[in-house]
């Protein structure tokens, strides 16, 4: 990948320097605002301004953009990725991110004819590094079947607010069962943790929360425990006080780090 990044992308419209790159009459990607912002990583947005389909996009962010020859240049970008017909919001996620840091970024299109401009920077500020974290793999394997559980989630330091994916799947000699979605609810207990989340469904489906429980016991001897909830909770359990159907980690590792909340 290339160390610098011009992304003005400008065949069909004049070339314009730095950030005056709202054109009327030109297609060009708009920065549409951050969602799950972390101390590392965040999802970047952006709307398509162009009729034209089979339209190429990505996002182009850095914490210090340069100008060379008049042109504003990211040292990093998204991968490339053509959004269906006619869809004009778009998204990505970028991670490795250095935590309490302002990331400049702009959104970018190219479109089938070879028109297309990236639009005026915006900016975000990931969070402190203080942040509640629970991450890991964590695999229970027997002679015929395995059952396993992914986490990856930042939370505030009292772990509430919580933002990331969690997954649960069982593993059959024929059929394979997984269901992940968004987490809602985090609680950390010593080295154990409840994470609540919603798997995601097809439209229409019913809603139903999910638990995972992990116990940190170091590079190995992790264990975990699954469980449906009987309604959407508001607060998770507390995973100290879970003592049944734990599985005991074969393969994987999962870390969990709990910051005493400021004041």
């Amino acid at each position: 990948m290339p160390t610098k990044f011009l992304g003005v992308v400008a065949r069909g419209c004049a070339v314009v320097a730095v950030a005056a790159l709202a054109l009327v009459g030109c297609d060009r990607g708009d920065t549409a605002g951050v969602t799950h912002l972390t101390d590392i990583s965040a999802t970047l947005h952006g709307t398509i301004n162009s009729s034209e389909p089979a339209t190429q996009t990505w996002f182009e962010y850095d914490t210090h953009p340069e100008i060379i020859d008049g042109v504003l240049v990211f040292d990093r970008s998204t991968a490339e990725q053509q959004p269906p017909c006619c869809d004009l919001e778009v998204s990505a996620p970028v991670a490795g991110l250095a935590p309490n840091s302002t990331y400049h970024y702009r959104f970018c299109i190219r479109t089938g004819s070879g028109s297309g401009l990236c639009g005026a920077p915006d900016s975000f500020t990931t969070r402190p590094a203080d942040r509640d974290m629970v991450e890991g793999t964590i695999v229970s394997l027997d002679s015929w079947s395995g059952e396993s559980v992914w986490v990856s989630l930042r939370a505030e330091p009292d772990s509430s607010a919580p933002v990331g994916q969690a997954a649960h799947v069982i593993a059959g000699p024929i059929v394979v069962f997984r269901e992940g979605g968004q987490v809602t609810r985090l609680r950390i207990s010593g080295n154990r943790a409840a994470v609540g989340f919603v798997a995601d469904v097809p439209p229409g489906s019913a809603v139903v929360p999910r638990l995972i429980f992990i116990e940190d016991n170091g590079p190995t001897g992790d264990r975990f425990a699954y469980a449906v909830a009987p309604e959407t909770p508001t607060t998770c359990p507390d995973p100290a006080a879970h003592a049944d159907a734990w599985r005991v980690a074969t393969e994987g590792d999962a870390t969990i780090t709990d910051h005493l909340p400021l004041g």
